[in-house]
């Protein structure tokens, strides 16, 4: 009963985690946000007509995929002209967009020190501090945003996101009715809102969720992905596999539109966990590696866990814990591969860290507790009468 406690405890928090990696960042709100930085730029006094043609020439070389020739002409353009505080957002941007979001940071810091006004720049600069664990000054940050635009619905959403992810979903949904209040047409905040409803078992309410999310939004892939799960729990397999198909339909379309694009690998490798192709998974979690991408590592090792390749699996593992030695759920994913190693002791480490890192993590402290009564077991000694 206690291990299956405890597989279940981990299916959920895979599910949970992998729905954050593309939920705060998705390469359509980089662009935009790009676009609407350069468009704010040709209203900015002071700067060149060859600057602000760079800078657009980069901006299109985003949108391509294309990033590192992005970056080149984007630090060109700071090089010669350091007041070019848009240019630092726009870099910003394309190294989360890359997972590279400490030097994202950076750069973030470098816009908001010359925009202090900047909704964007707390906006992002949140958005790498979540995804490196430092939840704390994700939401230090978003308060700002919120202060600066009480009116911006992306500001609530995320707050909820970040909210939920420590363990506080009460005040998560809350906030994402707060930023459907302001923009009820948005799926995002409904798409969330779904999660946390399945999260807490309550499966109709996320499914109501998830389908309204569709109205407003019908290619809206992870909508489909969200509603597939819920069949797939149900024993519907029929059901599942039309709503999975409907997403992977929807993948396959922005891949073949974009595919230098590392993070729609990372979102269609998520789908293929889903739907238990394992194989297909660690395809695209190794075309987004080779695209730069080092979340990636942590989602391979998951599709390597569905193979039962637990040597390929810890390998990635340490790779993203390297990357990202934040990064609670990758501490959590070895310490469960240690603990079928019968290295209690190392699971034990890794399972602390993991609360360290994220005191509200519910499958880890489930872990940790399942492993002490484990290591516990193998040292008692009968003593002889």
């Amino acid at each position: 009963m206690h291990s299956d406690l405890r597989l279940k405890g981990r299916f959920k928090h895979r599910i949970e985690t992998m729905k954050d990696s593309s939920n705060l960042s998705k390469k359509l709100i980089i662009i935009y946000s790009l676009l609407c930085a350069f468009n704010l730029l040709l209203h900015h006094n002071g700067f060149a007509q060859t600057e602000t043609a760079e800078f657009s020439k980069a901006i299109i070389l985003s949108d391509e995929g294309r990033y590192d020739d992005a970056l080149v002409i984007l630090n060109i353009i700071v090089s010669k002209n350091p007041d070019f505080y848009r240019a630092y957002l726009a870099m910003g941007m394309i190294y989360s967009a890359k997972g590279h979001y400490k030097e994202a940071i950076l750069n973030f810091d470098k816009a908001i020190k010359g925009m202090p006004d900047s909704v964007h720049g707390y906006l992002k600069r949140a958005t790498a501090h979540f995804y490196i664990g430092n939840y704390n000054q994700a939401i230090s940050d978003l308060e700002i945003a919120a202060k600066i635009a009480p009116d911006n619905d992306e500001v609530w959403n995320s707050l909820g996101i970040i909210h939920r992810k420590i363990g506080n979903s009460d005040k998560a949904l809350n906030y994402f009715a707060k930023s459907i209040a302001i923009q009820p047409n948005d799926p995002e905040s409904y798409y969330n809102r779904g999660r946390i409803y399945a999260e807490k078992s309550n499966l109709d309410e996320a499914f109501l969720e998830f389908s309204k999310t569709i109205e407003i939004d019908p290619r809206y892939a992870k909508a489909f992905q969200g509603r597939g799960s819920i069949y797939k729990s149900r024993g519907d397999h029929n059901k599942a596999s039309i709503n999975f198909e409907k997403a992977l339909g929807y993948f396959n379309e922005s891949i073949n539109h974009n595919p230098n694009d590392a993070q729609l690998y990372l979102d269609r490798g998520q789908l293929m966990i889903d739907m238990d192709k394992f194989e297909q998974a660690i395809e695209d979690f190794t075309k987004a590696i080779s695209l730069d991408h080092q979340e990636a590592y942590y989602f391979r090792a998951l599709a390597f866990e569905g193979k039962n390749e637990n040597e390929n699996a810890l390998s990635d593992y340490n790779h993203a814990i390297e990357f990202n030695p934040n990064h609670a759920a990758a501490y959590n994913g070895r310490g469960i591969l240690y603990d079928k190693k019968e290295d209690f002791r190392k699971a034990i480490q890794d399972f602390k860290k993991a609360l360290q890192i994220n005191p509200n993590f519910k499958e880890a402290s489930m872990n940790l507790k399942y492993v002490q009564d484990r290591l516990l077991a193998t040292l008692k000694v009968e003593v002889p009468s």
